[in-house]
């Protein structure tokens, strides 16, 4: 038996072979390039990269082979060759998989021509055209143009190649309302507004169409080859995710204000949707800002090393495989050589992380005054503070998904259901602990505000009433000892955030430890002081537990939103102080010294493992980044397991170094001199 013949049979037989599928490459092929696409060149480059998969532009809106399908356009440059089929034959050469990519989003006038029931509609009844690219006419996704036709393409493209699956660019909508006849009948009427209720119901109503859009293709892929699924772009999404073979998050590059961490976010993100369960990738581009410049080195290592770090899976894209620009080529091969050589550590490792932040996709249903970006804020409070946690989402909380953790972190997850709430209040009876921020609780599912907060009982509320702000020049005062104020100690006031929900608090909570100063003048200078002083209203809400319940931490302002907006150091502090001491005892993993470093703790069969990821640059909050800036020493210290040992050295995957490992009272402690981008300290057990 052939080999080609054993790869289709394996195929055939089953999916296993995406749960080993590390690194991956995209070539988005533009329609000028068939007649100098260089097939050998890349053939070569895919090696050096030791790739395990790829994705190449089939069909859709441009077909790169000679299609038999009168409404798929050809691209005018193709000639006689099949550029397709020429890829795939490479592919199989170096034993890869192949998705063959077809992007159904957008089609030609000439098609709208023949069949104008095939297009979506807009609120005035003219055809919806592409914004970007007004010759192109935008498909509704609930019509034959998606129903019958786009079968036809995988029909097509499963007859004439040997792929694997198919890979769906533009397939999602990307929220656009169709008002054509067919869908106000599925629907109703549809919402003339963004943001009422009509749109809410209208965005539940198309995630739905839009998993039983990825149902129905998957299963005529599978109907006419076996094992070659479908897949979506941005599969992330749990309606998604749960029957997807893997998935992805487009994310190729970070604008303007993004934080560098929000990569790794996006990693734990999908960990969290899959439960780990299912291998993810984090596609990435090689450039910044224009799609045929390279980004600098600099940004390119770290937004890859940052993925890494949230065990996403490599997954670069080119806009094109004929590039001006080759500066990109080197630190990719780097970066995916370095990967293929330390894969082994790479795979199958758990989390020790101790504290989870939940997060959810509901902030589009607040109003807009009441949507602070509080995850982000806490992101960043909690990685500056060098706390390792994992993320959890709200609407998949279980109590074995918990139970991994000692600390749940909620920045205002206002919108929330009496199950989600419940088993939350489990959680904290088990011994959980809890750290809330301003509208936890306090909102139904669709953003609509609750009479009572689900969770009051748990956060130490008695009376909660409507939030207040913004609250412009306003401060909070600060009052007596407690690990919450450690470093506030010589100063009676800090920041307050824009917006307070005002609070009653319950007995056996402490209320005594910030309270608001109202806003006042902040010019003229000479009339810039209080009128009314500190007005008692609290701002913090301490709750220590009793018996087996674990402890409570609210802020009933944004203050995690404060810390994102304005870099408030007292709010950093005293959220990082806050999850210190809710966990209640020492993070397993350790890590001192000087930078903004994220610290992400595994346990692998046999090691420890540290993930450093170095963010100390002043580009980490606007792309890109220009140099990278090493810090040290770092001291790093483990706790051993019980019943583990631990060797007398730990290795440095990126570096090489070995370094030596002193034990004393069941930590195992290592000095690391120097840290440039990133760093994977193993210390083996036994």
């Amino acid at each position: 038996m052939s080999t080609a013949t054993e790869r289709t049979v394996r195929s055939i037989e089953d999916t296993s072979w995406t749960a080993s599928a590390m690194r991956w490459g995209q070539i988005n092929i533009r329609e000028i390039e068939p007649a100098v696409f260089d097939v050998a060149w890349w053939e070569d480059y895919w090696r050096r990269l030791r790739l395990d998969g790829i994705t190449l532009n089939a069909g859709g809106l441009v077909a790169y082979y000679p299609t038999e399908l009168e409404d798929q356009h050809r691209s005018p440059w193709l000639g006689d060759r099949d550029l397709f089929g020429e890829l795939v034959e490479a592919v199989r050469r170096c034993d890869m998989r192949v998705l063959a990519r077809i992007d159904p989003g957008e089609s030609y006038e000439d098609v709208y021509f023949r069949h104008p029931d095939w297009f979506a509609v807009e609120a005035d009844g003219s055809v919806m055209r592409d914004v970007s690219n007004p010759e192109l006419y935008v498909p509704c996704m609930n019509g034959p143009y998606y129903r019958e036709f786009v079968p036809r393409i995988i029909e097509e493209i499963h007859a004439k190649y040997d792929v694997d699956g198919i890979f769906c660019s533009e397939w999602d909508g990307r929220g656009r309302i169709c008002h054509c006849v067919r869908c106000a009948q599925l629907f109703g009427e549809l919402p003339q507004e963004v943001g009422d209720s009509t749109w809410k119901r209208w965005v539940r109503w198309h995630e739905s169409r839009l998993a039983d859009l990825w149902k129905f293709w998957d299963s005529t892929s599978r109907g006419i080859k076996p094992g070659a699924f479908f897949m979506g772009n941005h599969s992330e999404h749990g309606f998604l995710a749960d029957g997807a073979e893997m998935i992805n998050v487009d994310h190729q590059h970070r604008l303007y204000d993004e934080p560098l961490w929000a990569v790794g976010e996006q990693g734990k993100k999908m960990r969290a949707i899959t439960r780990g369960e299912k291998p993810y990738f984090h596609i990435f581009s090689s450039y910044s800002y224009a799609r045929h410049v390279a980004k600098p080195e600099a940004e390119y290592r770290l937004y890859v090393a940052d993925a890494v770090l949230a065990d996403s899976r490599p997954w670069f894209t080119m806009i094109g495989g004929v590039q001006e620009d080759k500066r990109q080529f080197g630190p990719l091969e780097d970066m995916y050589r370095w990967h293929f050589e330390n894969q082994s550590y790479l795979r199958n490792r758990s989390s020790l992380a101790e504290v989870a932040i939940a997060f959810d996709d509901r902030d589009r249903f607040l109003p807009e005054d009441r949507r602070p970006d509080s995850f982000r804020g806490m992101y960043y409070a909690l990685l500056r503070s060098r706390i390792p946690f994992d993320l959890v989402h709200v609407g998949r909380l279980e109590d074995d998904t918990l139970d991994r953790y000692r600390v749940l972190v909620l920045p205002n997850r206002a919108c929330m259901t009496e199950a989600e709430a419940e088993t939350i209040r489990r959680f904290v009876r088990r011994g959980g602990s809890v750290v809330a921020t301003f509208e936890t609780g306090a909102r139904d599912e669709w953003g609509e505000p609750r009479a009572a907060g689900l969770l009051d009982d748990v956060l130490g509320v008695a009376g909660r009433y409507p939030a207040m702000g913004a609250l412009e020049h306003s401060y909070s005062a600060v009052h007596g000892h407690h690990p919450l104020l450690d470093g506030l100690e010589a100063t009676g006031l800090t920041l307050n955030s824009p917006l307070v929900c005002p609070v009653v608090a319950a007995e056996g909570t402490d209320a005594s430890l910030l309270s608001l100063i109202p806003p006042y003048i902040y010019y003229p200078p000479e009339m810039s002081h209080s009128r009314t002083g500190d007005s008692g209203l609290p701002l913090l809400l301490v709750t220590e537990g009793t018996g087996s319940e674990g402890r409570r931490v609210y802020w009933p302002g944004d203050v995690d939103a404060l810390v994102y907006k304005a870099n408030s150091p007292d709010h950093l502090r005293m959220l990082g102080n806050a999850v210190r001491w809710a966990l209640g005892k020492d993070q397993s993993v350790q890590v001192n010294g000087p930078g903004l470093i994220e610290v992400q703790p595994y346990r692998q069969a046999g090691n420890l493992q540290a993930h450093l990821v170095n963010f100390s640059s002043p580009d980490a909050w606007r792309a890109p980044v220009h140099e990278l800036l090493p810090v040290g020493p770092l001291t790093i210290r483990m706790r051993i397991p019980d019943g583990e040992r631990a060797a007398d050295h730990a290795r440095c995957l990126v570096s090489g170094q070995t370094l030596p490992v002193t034990v004393e009272n069941g930590w195992a402690q290592a000095e690391l001199p120097r840290l440039l981008d990133h760093e994977i300290v193993v210390l083996e057990l036994s």
